[in-house]
């Protein structure tokens, strides 16, 4: 037999059904991310009685390109709680809002 019609015919046809999957996934991957991916085989055969042999075939380790995860720019305050927006920065509803007070850190120099 040739290779291809072995591994057809190892667990009734489940195991080019796994192989055949996990290859759709790594191709639609790397279209989606323009990164190379992998797919490794193993095929081991393994004494099974007097003129027979068990073949196994097993996929060992794939490689699938996966979307980078992009970083994200936080602020802090005194006490570490995170802000999407500078604490510390005047909004214009701040300097728009006569009736907030003003603190000394707010003055400008010269006042």
């Amino acid at each position: 037999m040739k290779i291809t019609e072995v591994i057809e015919a190892i667990d009734d046809g489940m195991a080019v059904q796994a192989i055949d999957e996990k290859l759709r996934e790594i191709v639609d991957a790397v279209m989606l991310h323009n990164k190379a991916g992998e797919l490794n085989l193993s095929i081991a055969v393994h004494p099974g009685g007097p003129r027979r042999v068990n073949v196994h075939v097993q996929m060992k380790r794939s490689k699938i390109p996966e979307a980078p995860l992009n970083a994200s720019t936080f602020f802090t305050d005194e006490g570490g709680t995170l802000h999407r927006s500078d604490p510390k920065q005047l909004t214009i509803k701040d300097l728009t809002d006569k009736s907030r007070p003003i603190k000394d850190t707010e003055k400008k120099k010269g006042d």
